[in-house]
């Protein structure tokens, strides 16, 4: 008698500044799996409550499209794990430390990869302009260290914007700032171990922030980048000695961007990448001729397959 498949749930919006993102991300990977026959699948509108008994271990898995803050740093990977419960991405401990950028840095630091010049800014740092443009240059990017989506993603040029980001800070320490690198952004999907096409992205005013990410019609996208063959290959190449080399499962996506010699820089990981319709990893595999479905099912079969293995 053949072993049934598990109903598929998913895990959708989250806690954070992300959740919106997150909401698009469920429901289009759900639209994508609900009508061609395979699996059962349901959404769970996750807002950080415990998930006991809403998950039966021995006939789900779960599918997390969450983003940010509780949903890709390992907390609700962790809840999982707690309950025997097989899940798709990276696991608690890679998640842990892949969404923390300053952490993320320093794994990578053995790497022969080319890394944006920093500058970690913590809670009771007082530094002036003066210092910081010494060891970045101008204009310089802060990041907060542990979040996605480019939230809170700001560009400083001058000492007046310096002081008006400290006027009004929200943002949580530590900070990551680093110099600005003025060529192209670029962004690969690696499924399974294996990368596939670089996107180039162009936004309108040259800052890749949230509202260029998931406005439609502020940024241009080249799929592929318009990039040579020798600086894609690099790309492809560095990003899956990342994924082996930190144990990142099943699927994620890398950014780099070009410094002023059109050098690929690695900037960030996301172990959750987003499934809306602005998204970079299904124009990623589209480069590849795979469409969003055929995206979606790649994106459970290591899950499935943990799932099997297991009856």
């Amino acid at each position: 008698m053949e072993t049934p498949l598990p109903e598929v749930l998913v895990l959708y919006g989250g806690l954070g500044a992300e959740r919106e993102i997150s909401l698009r991300s469920g429901k289009a990977f759900y639209s994508a799996l609900k009508n061609q026959g395979k699996y059962s699948i349901r959404l769970l509108d996750w807002k950080g409550e415990s998930i006991v008994g809403l998950i039966d271990s021995k006939k789900s898995i779960v599918f997390p499209a969450l983003h940010g803050t509780s949903g890709e740093d390992g907390t609700v990977q962790e809840m999982l794990e707690n309950l025997g419960i097989h899940y798709a991405g990276a696991d608690s401990v890679t998640s842990s430390l892949c969404i923390d950028k300053i952490a993320t840095k320093k794994a990578l630091f053995s790497l022969n990869i080319d890394l944006a010049k920093d500058l970690i800014w913590e809670e009771g740092n007082d530094y002036t302009w003066s210092e910081i443009q010494d060891c970045l240059g101008t204009p310089v990017i802060v990041k907060p260290n542990a979040s996605g989506s480019s939230v809170g993603l700001a560009v400083l040029h001058s000492e007046n914007d310096f002081i008006d980001f400290k006027n009004d800070l929200s943002l949580p320490f530590p900070l990551l700032l680093e110099s600005y690198l003025p060529g192209l952004d670029l962004t690969v999907g690696v499924v399974s171990g294996c990368s596939y096409g670089v996107i180039g992205i162009k936004p309108s005013g040259g800052l890749y922030d949230y509202d260029h990410k998931y406005s439609i019609g502020n940024t241009v996208y080249q799929c592929p980048a318009i990039i040579s063959d020798e600086i894609e290959k690099k790309i492809q190449i560095q990003a899956q000695e990342i994924v082996s080399y930190l144990g990142i499962r099943d699927f994620c996506r890398i950014d780099f961007k070009q410094n002023a010699s059109g050098t690929p820089v690695f900037l960030e990981i996301n172990t959750l990448p987003g499934l809306s319709e602005t998204s970079l990893l299904p124009k990623s595999l589209a480069c590849k001729g795979i469409c969003f479905k055929e995206l979606c099912l790649l994106l459970l079969k290591p899950v499935l397959e943990r799932f099997m293995s297991v009856k």
